[in-house]
């Protein structure tokens, strides 16, 4: 593959690492409810919600427990693992 290839597929690691922080953050912004009107709480809740929301329907809720963040992290996990092992295999 070329260079361009491999520029687009770093670019879309980088991608999913941030949408792991914003994951982590909307778990940690829940916390705490008086956040939730905060402008930068509410564009990383916009940023996440999308695979959330995916999550959200294949994890059932236990009780007041919500799973669908670790299955959200997971995901991403092994697709970035796949990403990595693709690029690895290009150098």
């Amino acid at each position: 593959m070329t260079d361009i290839s491999i520029i687009l597929l770093k670019i879309l690691i980088n991608f999913l690492q941030a949408l792991k922080v914003c994951i982590f953050l909307v778990v940690i912004f829940s916390w705490f409810p008086g956040s939730a009107q905060h402008p930068i709480v509410l564009f990383i809740r916009r940023v996440a919600n999308p695979i959330l929301r995916v999550a959200q329907k294949i994890t059932p809720r236990i009780g007041m427990f919500d799973f669908s963040p670790i299955v959200a992290f997971l995901g991403i996990e092994i697709i970035i693992s796949i990403l990595v092992n693709i690029l690895q295999q290009l150098h």
